[in-house]
């Protein structure tokens, strides 16, 4: 769940807060490896180590950041058009998962959110913080009261799209979600 600390509103008018509250998801996340860096190859047999988890983080966090840069550019070229109504599903995981912070477990992903079966630790934790300042840098390009306005849809899940700040707190969501798998993976010896 999302702390009580960070649920603002997930628009434009809080993203400054959002984007605080992901860096600390990305902090808590860094956190479990350079308090115990053993911890990065533990985990069950058949499961996911924990630096696994990081790694899987980092690549969704580029997932999204290169179609947000996209779509900015789009967007500041007058290309980019109204997001998609949401669909009932749609609406359903934007509330349970980006309003409550609530991150269901087991879900599958897809192949290329998928980790190296051993990722290298420094390059990966390095990841995770550049795509922490390429998500400050990409709210920073956007026009003041523009952030609404920027969407992206998902690999995850087709037809599902998000503006900026949605992007954003799943994003905190998710890092925080695979931060609580790492811990249990860390303790599996």
């Amino acid at each position: 769940m999302i702390p009580r600390r960070a649920r603002a509103a997930v628009d434009g008018a809080h993203l400054a807060e959002l984007l605080d509250d992901f860096q600390a998801a990305l902090s808590e996340l860094a956190a479990i490896f350079e308090k115990d860096p053993g911890a990065w190859i533990r985990g069950k047999p058949g499961k996911w180590a924990a630096g696994q988890h990081a790694a899987h983080a980092a690549i969704t966090l580029r997932l999204f950041s290169e179609p947000l840069e996209k779509q900015i550019e789009a967007e500041r070229a007058g290309r980019l058009g109204d997001r998609p109504q949401r669909s009932l599903p749609e609406g359903l995981f934007a509330h349970f998962v980006i309003r409550k912070g609530w991150m269901p477990r087991g879900m599958p992903t897809i192949p290329a959110a998928v980790p190296a079966e051993l990722p290298p630790r420094e390059p990966t934790l390095a990841s995770l913080r550049t795509e922490g300042e390429r998500y400050r840098r990409i709210a920073a390009s956007v026009p003041g009261g523009r952030a609404d306005r920027i969407w992206v849809g998902t690999p995850f899940r087709k037809g599902f799209h998000y503006s900026l700040p949605e992007v954003v707190r799943l994003q905190a969501v998710h890092v925080r979600h695979h931060a609580a798998l790492a811990r249990e993976a860390a303790r599996e010896t």
